[in-house]
């Protein structure tokens, strides 16, 4: 009867452990974007952006996280592809449970590569990037959430002797799953 009841108590220590959000040293993995077709004056040009996170919980609202930053742009005649390499932060206003809406923010920084082709021609740069906003989460269970989030934007390449200069916001719809 006794070992029975540790049992059960067990179980349920580990039922409520494992169901439990952002437990220290629990992980998340993210993975957001954005597509864009767009036509202007006759000429089709298309934008996609995929940005993959992997972070780790060190409190139930604080997360650190590496992540993988990768974008295109092609009109045609023109073309351009980036990628970035990075760590930041993000932080969680309050816990999730099953349908509820948690807010967050977000900040990062990124070591990037520029490839740029017109016609004939190719450049390639680096640079770094920096990247900052606010979200909310949306848990359809304990573990999975519906991201959206809004950032701004800031990078720098060093491409032939000039430097190129970008900024601006972006909103990425994605998803994460938490273990």
């Amino acid at each position: 009867m006794k070992t029975r009841m540790i049992g059960m108590i067990t179980s349920g220590l580990l039922f409520a452990a494992t169901s439990a959000m952002a437990a220290e040293g629990q992980t998340e993995m993210t993975i957001n974007g954005l597509l864009d077709n767009t036509t202007s004056n006759g000429s089709d040009s298309s934008t996609i952006m995929v940005n993959m996170e992997l972070g780790k919980y060190f409190s139930p609202y604080l997360v650190g996280k590496f992540n993988y930053l990768m974008m295109g742009t092609d009109d045609g005649t023109n073309s351009s592809t980036t990628l970035g390499l990075g760590g930041g932060i993000k932080f969680y206003f309050m816990q999730s449970s099953k349908g509820a809406w948690v807010p967050f923010v977000v900040g990062d920084m990124n070591a990037m590569m520029y490839s740029a082709t017109s016609g004939f021609s190719t450049s390639d740069g680096t640079g770094l990037g920096t990247q900052y906003g606010i979200g909310v989460s949306n848990f359809v269970t304990e573990d999975v959430s519906m991201d959206i989030t809004l950032k701004a934007y800031s990078q720098s390449f060093e491409i032939n002797g000039f430097t190129l200069e970008q900024s601006g916001t972006r909103m990425l719809f994605g998803i994460t799953v938490r273990q």
